[in-house]
């Protein structure tokens, strides 16, 4: 019966995961949370479906293992170069500040536990839910906003940091500091093996297990990988989820990296959803009545503490008020993480079994708040004194580094180098008729450079310290502050501006910036870069006269190349993407395009084109003439001209031979145009490479 009970209690698992996403999605609430209540209902401490504790414990221990894997495939050096600040100085003052903190609030206690123990506490509290902050961000479109960049470096670090703490978890033990060394000892013989392993040996065994073939393979090695690993360190007295988090470190090296994540993601919601279920299961729900104001004391106090500790360090970072706001407020909830330290803790009697309770029951309604504190973020950050008129009470003073402290403030305003051509511009207040560039990202920097080029005067705006400094160190004109404020924008000389260009990612600081913009300077015109279509009409109605979103653009940019790839003429290619913009994007919204205008198209495909194409050096094209090529008979094209240094022979005749540097004028079907580029093309070159030889096609045949 054990082995029917065991399957018992996980088909009551997997059914109460089904009937819980359909309900909180209908709800609008994360079905993290709804996991989570879940749990609570049916464990042994409420309704009690789930009758056997252990096999909630085998469920969440291997539900965690596979997320730590998932990380530890994510985890790279190159992520951690795009958030490398937040990962690297964001996310451990953050963690300390919090353990310190927590951990001194708890020795305050009439009867505070021993030192190590407090220690402990705040390393519990310290981690926030990856899992439940990331997917929220990503729903607001603020992954690439500042507070998105923040958020992640800030959760990545946590989750590294996980590995490192119980390493140390035993040390805190309160036994002799010996006893803990063979667990640390382990712990670096284990990274030592990591590494010589990811560099030598995992790779070659998952790039054979692809190379292979045989696709039943993939899910399998990946999981034996994860749970092997589990087994591995915990055979060595650590954690199963160490050994997950260091499998994927390994599996992360191999080429097929992408590949296994693609396998592995399937499991990872699904273990993912037992995970949290299971967290559920471990709180006893019917002991919670004598403990509910001491759990509510923790709760506030856990959220206060973490917002305020995250909140200042990305201020002290150099970010404006709004964006610390945002940051601390979403960090605020005990992550999913803390659960596995608790184990560990409870194993190594650093807590007791009622303190456990009382964590998980902290933890459960604090990841159970956290959408509502994301939204609380987001109305916290929304600067809404600055949206009415004239209103200016709530202007945040942009922060000084030690670098701007020491100097001046015209300097400030444009950058240590002067700009070519306007070298006589460094007295910021009688600017005008200029450009302000808010972000000095990849579109900012791009523009920033055309004009200075072009030497039309321009500012830049950026709230991201990092980048001024980048913008200082390149000459331009730039100045620190938030676009969501008036002041900053003032500073940058708004009301005498000819463009502002918003190339920003944060949705709701362009919103805002857009008004304060069309407010103060309505002859300015005013261009806003937006993430989605969807913002458009808003932004529009805001005062926006041009408004970008790359969703869009990069549609534009595939549909032209699928109709060059088919040689449908630049002309109508032009005509299509104009048609596009009229329609201030319906086609995206679902609108079906004018039907002549797509017959015509499809006539086109069907039928006789021109397109031109460059002979190169090393087409065997080059020393042969029109006959002996034999365009017309091996392919089906026409050679109706070609242009020779400037030069057209229309009609050449049969003895007429080729050279590099030539351009032929080529007549034909689809089919026929493509063969006769294969003939042309050298011989290492495909089809598809021959784009930058060949000249925009000039027409149908007439």
């Amino acid at each position: 019966m054990p082995d029917s009970s065991v399957l018992l209690d996980l088909v009551v698992v997997l059914v109460a995961s089904i009937l819980v996403l359909a309900p909180s999605r209908r709800l609008r609430i994360p079905p993290a949370v709804g996991f989570l209540i879940t749990g609570v209902a049916i464990g042994p401490g409420a309704l009690g479906l789930v009758h056997e504790p252990r096999h909630v414990e085998v469920l969440a221990e291997v539900g965690v293992s596979v997320l730590l894997f998932v990380i530890g495939l994510e985890f790279s050096l190159a992520r951690l170069r795009e958030i490398g600040r937040a990962f690297l100085i964001a996310g451990p003052l953050q963690v300390l500040g919090t353990v310190a903190v927590v951990g001194a609030v708890v020795l305050l206690r009439p009867v505070s536990p021993a030192p190590n123990a407090a220690v402990f506490a705040g390393m519990l509290v310290a981690l926030s839910s990856t899992a439940m902050v990331l997917p929220l961000i990503l729903e607001r479109g603020e992954l690439h906003a500042p507070q998105g960049r923040l958020l992640l470096g800030i959760l990545l670090f946590q989750d590294f940091a996980l590995v490192p703490m119980l390493i140390v978890t035993p040390a805190l033990a309160g036994k002799a500091a010996l006893a803990a060394g063979p667990s640390v000892l382990a712990g670096v013989a284990a990274a030592g093996a990591t590494f010589l392993a990811a560099r030598y040996l995992m790779p070659r065994l998952v790039n054979a297990v692809f190379r292979s073939g045989v696709r039943e393979l993939y899910a399998m090695m990946a999981i034996a990988v994860c749970l092997g690993a589990s087994l591995a360190t915990k055979s060595l007295g650590l954690s199963a989820a160490l050994g997950a988090f260091l499998a994927g470190i390994l599996v992360s090296e191999s080429e097929y990296a992408h590949q296994v994540i693609a396998e592995v993601l399937p499991f990872r919601d699904l273990f993912g959803s037992l995970f949290f279920i299971s967290i559920g299961m471990l709180l006893q729900a019917r002991e919670l009545g004598g403990i509910l104001p001491q759990v509510g004391g923790w709760v506030l106090l856990v959220v206060v503490v973490k917002s305020l500790v995250a909140a200042l360090v990305v201020r002290g970072l150099g970010f404006p008020a709004r964006i610390a706001a945002i940051t601390g407020i979403s960090l605020a909830q005990v992550g999913e993480f803390s659960f596995v330290l608790a184990s560990v803790g409870k194993t190594n009697g650093l807590i007791s079994g009622p303190q456990e309770q009382q964590f998980l029951a902290v933890a459960v309604l604090s990841l159970a708040m956290t959408p509502f504190l994301v939204r609380l973020a987001g109305w916290a950050g929304r600067p809404s004194a600055d949206r009415l008129p004239g209103g200016q009470g709530a202007e945040a003073t942009i922060p000084q580094t030690a670098e701007q402290a020491s100097t001046p403030a015209a300097e400030q305003a444009i950058g240590p180098g002067a700009l070519r051509g306007h070298a006589a511009a460094r007295s910021e207040p009688e600017r005008s008729g200029h450009v302000i560039i808010v972000g000095f990202g990849v579109n900012g920097r791009n523009l920033a450079r055309v004009l200075r080029e072009t030497g039309i005067p321009y500012v830049v705006l950026e709230i991201n310290p990092v980048l001024v400094r980048r913008a200082r160190r390149e000459g331009h004109f730039v100045r620190q502050g938030d676009a969501a404020r008036r002041s900053a924008l003032d500073a940058c000389g708004l009301r005498r501006a000819a463009v502002v260009v918003l190339a920003i990612s944060d949705t709701a600081a362009t919103r805002v910036a857009v008004s304060i913009t069309r407010r103060d300077n309505p002859g300015a015109h005013l261009i806003a870069r937006t993430l989605l279509v969807a913002e458009v009409a808003e932004l529009k109605r805001l005062g926006a006269d041009e408004v970008i979103p790359e969703e869009f653009e990069t549609s534009i940019a595939i549909f032209t190349r699928v109709l060059r790839r088919f040689h449908v003429p630049g002309n109508i290619v032009r005509i299509q993407e104009s048609a596009l913009r009229e329609e201030a994007y319906g086609f995206l919204r679902g609108r079906d395009v004018t039907g002549g205008l797509r017959e015509s198209i499809s006539r086109m495909i069907e039928g006789a084109l021109t397109d031109t194409f460059l002979i190169e050096p090393d087409s065997p094209a080059v020393g042969q003439s029109l006959s002996r090529l034999d365009l017309r008979g091996r392919t089906g094209a026409l050679a109706i001209a070609v242009v020779r240094e400037g030069k057209h022979h229309l009609s050449p005749d049969a003895g007429f031979e080729l050279s590099a540097g030539d351009v032929l004028v080529l007549v034909g079907d689809h089919a026929a145009l493509e063969a006769a580029f294969a003939l042309l093309s050298p011989p290492a070159t495909s089809p598809e490479g021959h784009g930058a030889s060949r000249g925009a096609g000039t027409g149908p045949e007439r």
